[in-house]
C-alpha cells in the first residue's frame, strides 16, 4: 500500500517483502543503541529517496527499474511516471533497511570515523572512503564507489551517494566521537532530519504529474 491509497502488488518482488520482514532485526539494535527506530527509518528513507531521484542518471542501475516494472505487473509501459511515484516507497524498501542497518552497525560507524576524523585531522567525506565502499557493497551496487572521480584529473568529487541527510548523520557521529558538547544538542543527533530533506509525498507528486 502506498500513501495514495493505491495497492501495490509485491508478489512479483520478493526482495521487498523480505525487507519488510527484516526490519524487526534493525528495530531491535536501534532501540538497544538508544535510538528511536522510527526516526532511524525516517532518516534512512529520506536518504534513499534522494538516491531514487538521482538514479535516473545512474547508467549502470538495473535493480530499481526491474523492481519497478515487476510491481507494475511486468511493465510500467506508458504509465511509467505514475508507477514510479506510487511504487517508490515499496521499491526502495530493501535499500532503506540496508542503509538503516549500516548506520547502526558499530563497525560502519568506525569506518565513518576513520574516513573523516581519525588522527585528529577532520577531512571531507570521500565517496571512495571505506564507509562508502562498504555501503555500496551492502546495497548491491559496488560500481557506485567508482563514479566519484573526475576522468581527466582523478580528483575525488562528490559521490552519487552523497546526500544532505546522510552527510548530516555521518557528521553527527564524528562530532559525538570527538566529544563535542553543545547544551542545545545542535549537530549531535544523527537521526535529526531537516524539513527540506524530507522526501516529497506521493500525493504531492501525483498532483504535479496531473498538471
Amino acid at each position: 500500500m502506498t500513501g495514495t491509497g493505491t495497492a501495490v502488488d509485491l508478489r512479483a518482488s520478493p526482495e521487498v517483502a523480505a525487507a519488510q520482514r527484516a526490519w524487526p532485526k534493525v528495530d531491535w539494535p536501534a532501540a538497544a543503541a538508544g535510538a528511536d527506530p522510527g526516526r532511524v527509518f525516517t532518516l534512512a528513507h529520506a536518504v534513499v529517496c534522494a538516491w531514487w531521484e538521482q538514479a535516473l542518471e545512474w547508467e549502470r542501475e538495473r535493480t530499481w527499474p526491474a523492481r519497478l516494472h515487476a510491481v507494475a505487473g511486468g511493465d510500467a509501459g506508458p504509465r511509467f511516471w505514475w508507477w514510479r511515484i506510487i511504487s517508490r516507497d515499496a521499491v526502495v524498501a530493501p535499500e532503506t533497511v540496508a542503509l538503516a542497518a549500516a548506520l547502526l552497525d558499530p563497525g560502519m560507524q568506525e569506518r565513518i570515523w576513520e574516513d573523516h576524523a581519525a588522527g585528529g585531522l577532520v577531512r571531507p567525506f570521500r565517496p571512495d572512503g571505506a564507509f562508502f565502499r562498504e555501503l555500496t557493497v551492502r546495497l548491491g551496487r559496488p560500481w557506485l564507489a567508482d563514479t566519484g572521480r573526475a576522468p581527466q584529473t582523478g580528483l575525488v568529487l562528490g559521490g552519487p551517494l552523497h546526500t544532505g541527510p546522510l552527510l548530516d548523520c555521518m557528521g553527527a557521529f564524528t562530532r559525538i566521537r570527538r566529544g563535542q558538547q553543545d547544551p542545545r544538542g545542535f549537530g549531535l543527533d544523527p537521526w535529526w532530519l531537516r524539513a527540506d530533506h524530507r522526501p516529497v509525498s506521493a500525493r504531492v507528486q501525483l498532483r504535479a504529474l496531473a498538471k
